[in-house]
């Protein structure tokens, strides 16, 4: 029974038609909840780093589900303090979140998971959690003030242009001053294509790009058809994962696969990346005149690696141009100049020297060839 659900609610929420009977939450929490548990908290340690995490916050959590983005953040913040505990660094926490979400079934299940993991939140953490809104995302009053509001994996429910999933991120994201704001989604080609579109159409609301996006020249992006995706890695296969995996077919019942896309926005112009070209780099947008020449460029990394071990594939983006670029670095060709390139963080700038550019006609992109005689490093 469960394998046959988690079959099914896979192939409705591939048809736009997710559906939510407490057999389906079920399924969703033995097969999508660890992955979606572990990347977020990816995000999160990224918020922290660069600054976008206080001690007091309020949190939205948009299409909250049975509470996966809520128990990550609970997680996240009972870890933090435990970190902040064996050094000796006395701090405490203040946060309140709210939810959103349409389906009551996950309602219920949302209070009873929350509720559970709050019984065993440090002392030095004040986690107040409200009742969640019952309604459609597109529909919830807005809430005031809030401090960070996610939207993981709701957006491409919606049955709505990308274009206009935007309205919906701007209507709730109204009623706070200055918030950011994470949208994450599947990492396949037609749901990180939408958050791309759903992205530029909130820029041109107003909204700008934290990350991974940095507008290397300075100007505004202009790849309209653009994929990007982190994979951050694999998570270690849950026990009770491996029991329901124990029959022919095993690999439909295994997800364990960190790969998702997504977007950290803000209203004030803060950035990540502050990067601004300088110096003699070409514009992947001038790529054409620069076939079959070494030249420097300077761009962002947003992909993993698309090739294997024997060739290293990564999209690179630096906001001027709409036709895809890759940076290829076979294996034979890396040493220590060019493997900075691999090194490279999701959304990290890097300056190469060197590279040779080859257009990819069947593919209408371009390939910029990594050599041994191409440096490549990290963008201060």
């Amino acid at each position: 029974m469960i394998r046959e659900n988690i079959v099914k609610q896979k192939e409705e929420y591939w048809r736009g038609k997710s559906q939510y009977p407490k057999i389906r939450i079920i399924s969703y929490l033995l097969y999508h909840f660890p992955v979606y548990f572990c990347q977020y908290q990816y995000l999160l340690l990224d918020l922290f780093r660069s600054g976008l995490l206080t001690t007091k916050m309020s949190i939205l959590d948009v299409g909250s589900g049975p509470g996966t983005i809520t128990l990550s953040t609970i997680d996240f913040v009972e870890k933090l303090l435990g970190i902040y505990s064996k050094k000796n660094i006395d701090v405490k926490m203040d946060i309140k979140i709210d939810a959103i979400e349409q389906a009551q079934e996950n309602i219920d299940c949302y209070n009873e998971l929350t509720s559970s993991y709050l019984s065993n939140k440090p002392d030095n953490a004040s986690i107040n959690l409200t009742e969640p809104v019952h309604a459609p995302a597109g529909a919830a009053k807005p809430p005031v003030d809030a401090d960070l509001i996610v939207f993981s994996n709701i957006l491409a429910e919606m049955s709505i242009p990308p274009i206009e999933r935007a309205d919906v991120v701007e209507r709730i994201a109204s009623g706070s001053k200055n918030p950011t704001i994470i949208i994450i989604e599947p990492a396949d080609l037609v749901n990180s294509t939408a958050l791309r579109i759903t992205q530029h159409a909130l820029v041109k609301k107003g909204f700008n790009i934290f990350s991974p996006c940095t507008l290397i020249w300075g100007i505004g992006c202009s790849g309209g058809d653009c994929w990007s995706f982190e994979e951050p890695g694999n998570i270690q296969v849950p026990g009770f994962m491996k029991k329901i995996a124990r029959t022919e077919e095993s690999y439909r019942y295994i997800n364990t696969d960190m790969k998702f896309t997504s977007v950290i926005l803000r209203k004030d112009s803060l950035a990540k990346h502050a990067y601004r070209a300088k110096g003699k780099f070409v514009r992947l947008s001038n790529l054409k005149k620069h076939t079959g020449k070494r030249v420097n460029i300077v761009a962002s990394v947003i992909s993993g690696n698309l090739g294997d071990e024997k060739t290293f594939v990564f999209k690179i983006c630096d906001a001027t141009t709409s036709v895809p670029c890759y940076a290829v670095l076979p294996s034979y060709h890396m040493n220590d100049t060019n493997r900075s390139l691999l090194e490279s963080g999701y959304g990290d700038i890097v300056e190469i020297f060197g590279t040779l550019v080859r257009e990819n006609k069947a593919f209408s992109s371009y390939n910029l060839l990594i050599t041994r005689n191409t440096a490549a490093m990290p963008a201060n």
